[in-house]
């Protein structure tokens, strides 16, 4: 009787990103830049917050200082085309870095840089000349591990109104990897005359905020913002910040992370006042200012004004923000609803692209994430 081998057919079992994130985690950049070449997804690791954080948690403090030290010493440093002349403009709260570099009097080059990882991607430079850009992973909310990383940049669009450009790293590597123009119809932002003092891009959970600072006839600036939904790449709309109504007095005011949403807050005295736009897609500001007791401030001797950068409230009850003291300079953690302060010296790195502000924005963006990451249960 003649027998018959029957094969079965192959059955390839599809793993969640979150269990190959945690696999790939304890393996050193040796193996994770050799490895690259294996799939899409092996090969954009550094632009995933999720492996990100879970690498600084579970790679051995070996790799750290062993293997990390090797790969750097493998890289080619002497080729400036790929090293050298870069500038740092912005970063995302995992910790990429938005880099640019001239190559003539009318081209410039960008790539995203990361130095947890040692890696690097040349991205498409801009359509128009960019005026300030912002970067952040953009989740699916069906799959909190799924998404990309999105850039938007601002321009000047000629006609006193300012313009926005989208570029998902998504398909990266492809035709399709080019930065789009966001439609929209508004008014010109300086139709009266007034100039433009700056600009602050704020990127969080999916939602780009572009806060304009115009110059007034008073000793503050009126503050507009341009809200831009990053997940469906649409512009939302524009909203004028009620200052007058609820900040009257000209103490400096602070751009405030509350939780994912954009508010701007003021020092006064022992107290700091908290206005949030409680709902972006209608555009619509908190009916109340929201004001935090900070009982710290009133047996501490210093409680200057500018020794104090406030710039995030994690999960609604942690005050988050930098102080300056003398030479050093602090991470600070306040419980809102306790009271207590904890404090944790930062080192001061000597070379930073960045100023002060945005370099200590960055550092609040990331620890903030890496909360969130352990309220998670990563």
């Amino acid at each position: 009787m003649k027998v018959q081998r029957v094969i079965a057919p192959a059955v390839y079992v599809e793993l969640p990103d979150l269990i190959i994130f945690r696999i790939l985690s304890y393996l050193p950049l040796r193996s994770l830049h050799r490895f690259k070449c294996v799939c899409k997804l092996w090969s954009t690791l550094f632009l995933h917050p999720t492996f990100v954080y879970l690498r600084t948690q579970n790679s051995p403090f070996s790799h750290i200082l062993g293997e990390e030290v090797h790969i750097l010493m493998q890289l080619d440093f002497d080729n400036p085309d790929r090293w050298w002349g870069f500038t740092t403009i912005c970063r995302s709260s995992s910790n990429l870095h938005v880099q640019v570099r001239d190559i003539s009097s009318s081209t410039s080059q960008y790539r995203i840089e990361s130095f947890l990882m040692c890696d690097t991607l040349l991205i498409p430079s801009p359509q128009y000349p960019s005026l300030c850009i912002a970067l952040e992973f953009v989740p699916i909310t069906s799959n909190p591990q799924a998404g990309s990383v999105k850039l938007v940049s601002v321009h000047d669009d000629g006609n006193n109104n300012l313009g926005y450009e989208v570029l998902s790293l998504d398909n990266i590597g492809t035709s399709f990897c080019r930065w789009r123009a966001i439609d929209m119809v508004v008014p010109p932002l300086l139709s009266d005359g007034r100039m433009r003092n700056s600009i602050q891009l704020f990127f969080r959970k999916g939602v780009a905020y572009c806060v304009c600072f115009l110059e007034t006839t008073e000793e503050v600036d009126d503050i507009q913002v341009d809200v831009v939904d990053m997940v469906n790449e649409t512009y939302i709309g524009r909203t004028t910040f009620p200052r007058v109504s609820f900040f009257p007095e000209l103490a400096m005011l602070h751009l405030l992370d509350w939780n994912g949403r954009l508010s701007f807050s003021q020092l006064l005295k022992d107290e700091l006042h908290v206005l949030v736009l409680d709902d972006h897609t209608k555009l619509k500001w908190a009916e109340r200012k929201r004001i935090i007791k900070l009982n710290f401030l009133k047996s501490s001797p210093y409680h200057k004004e500018e020794l104090i950068t406030f710039h995030a409230c994690d999960n609604m009850s942690t005050l988050i923000f930098i102080w300056h003291h003398k030479d050093n300079k602090f991470f600070c953690f306040y419980d809102i609803y306790t009271g207590e302060l904890f404090t944790s010296k930062m080192f001061i790195s000597s070379y930073s692209d960045l100023n002060d502000v945005e370099h200590d924005a960055a550092l609040v963006a990331f620890k903030v994430a890496e909360f969130a990451f352990h309220r998670a249960g990563l």
